[in-house]
């Protein structure tokens, strides 16, 4: 198995174009794989020049540490390079990038941001950049400033929409967005929601103009590391590994053994799978699916995307992996991430496995950071020298 290569799983025959097709709506999802098992794709490029493998909702973008923009931007079929509009070539260095439903955004070192390589953005120039939100299957986008003010844009117009953020008083930690929904969080664990919560995926908020304040079982419980929303569900990644998620459950993400399609209230997902030394440190959302990440470099995959691999059980290119099936017909995908894998990348209907060089320069740093704080919630009378305040 060679690293300039990566595994591919969907099971959405919406990503299967006619030729026709995918001309007219400029999609590019390769129609050569297998929803029954992971698919290996080739690399376009040298794994170790990739900076950024991003998802959106039926495409895969990669980021290149070149300095040329031309060279930056690849899509799966052929994997062409994006043509860079000549009027928007600056002599700059792309920061990162973000792909939702339909657009991507390209946010350069200045704090420039660039959507679908036609409309430029330079209100951030000044302020700078936070960080930028958005969800694979998200019709928007969202712009943090470093001055806390958040920026919301729908489409591809680079005029934003007005939304009324009084009443987030604490510095904004991290933010998830789904098909027609935001979910906020500051630093003071607080939750704040937008939109019109259809599939409750506000937790019963429904907030069209401004962001509101949303109660939670888990304000008091943990510190949130995380927020992901796949189309109409959220889903929370607490400090002490616990995941609590709402919204749409048609495929199991909220809880997996309900039958009910919608659930109203954020409730602590649990698998038989789960055992004691089962310790989350990422988050993923695809439209109706969830891939958590433990400190072991095991994955757990839930919902849609898995759905057709539950026959699926044994070895390819190395990643040991099984399906489950429980009593509610919900499905359940372990895979143990070696051979040179490492990461995960969550779009709309599709999960992919690839090697991520950032992460290797900081893979012991962070294994160690996770375990100590696990560590330090037990009751270890074996640590005599280690007191934890």
């Amino acid at each position: 198995m060679s690293f300039n290569s990566f595994l591919f799983a969907t099971n959405n025959d919406s990503l299967i174009f006619n030729e026709q097709n995918r001309k007219a709506n400029n999609t590019f999802i390769s129609k050569q794989f297998d929803a029954t098992k992971w698919n290996e794709w080739q690399l376009p490029v040298n794994y170790k020049d990739i900076k950024q493998l991003v998802c959106g909702a039926i495409c895969v973008v990669i980021c290149t540490g070149t300095s040329d923009l031309k060279e930056k931007f690849f899509y799966r079929d052929v994997w062409f390079k994006l043509k860079w509009n000549e009027n928007l070539k600056k002599n700059l260095k792309v920061k990162k990038i973000f792909v939702n439903y339909s657009e991507t955004i390209i946010q350069l070192e200045n704090d420039e941001i660039i959507i679908d390589n036609v409309h430029s953005n330079n209100q951030f120039v000044e302020s700078g950049i936070k960080f930028i939100a958005c969800g694979p299957v998200s019709n928007h986008y969202i712009v943090v400033d470093k001055n806390e003010k958040i920026h919301y844009f729908r489409g591809k117009n680079i005029i934003e929409q007005d939304i009324d953020t009084n009443e987030i008083k604490e510095p904004i930690k991290c933010i998830g967005c789904s098909g027609s929904s935001d979910i906020v969080v500051t630093t003071s664990n607080k939750m704040y929601g937008h939109g019109d919560n259809q599939f409750n995926v506000l937790a019963g908020v429904v907030s069209r103009d401004k962001f509101s304040y949303i109660k939670t079982p888990f304000e008091k419980e943990s510190e949130i590391v995380d927020v992901k929303c796949g189309y109409y569900y959220t889903a929370v990644l607490l400090r002490n590994s616990t995941v609590y998620s709402v919204g749409n459950n048609t495929h199991g993400s909220c809880d997996l053994y309900s039958p009910n399609t919608a659930i109203p209230h954020f409730t602590k997902l649990k698998c038989d799978l789960f055992d004691n030394n089962v310790f989350f440190t990422k988050i993923y959302c695809s439209s109706r699916g969830i891939a958590l990440i433990t400190n072991k470099q095991e994955a757990f995959l839930i919902g849609e995307v898995v759905y057709d691999l539950q026959q699926y059980d044994g070895t390819i290119n190395g990643i040991t992996s099984y399906t489950i099936n429980n009593e509610k017909n919900k499905t359940i995908h372990k895979i143990k991430l070696d051979n040179g894998f490492n990461d995960i990348a969550a779009g709309g209907w599709h999960y992919i496995i690839y090697n991520n060089v950032n992460l290797n320069g900081r893979k012991s740093l962070i294994y160690f950071e996770n375990n100590l704080y696990h560590l330090s919630k037990e009751n270890n009378n074996n640590l005599s020298d280690v007191n934890f305040l």
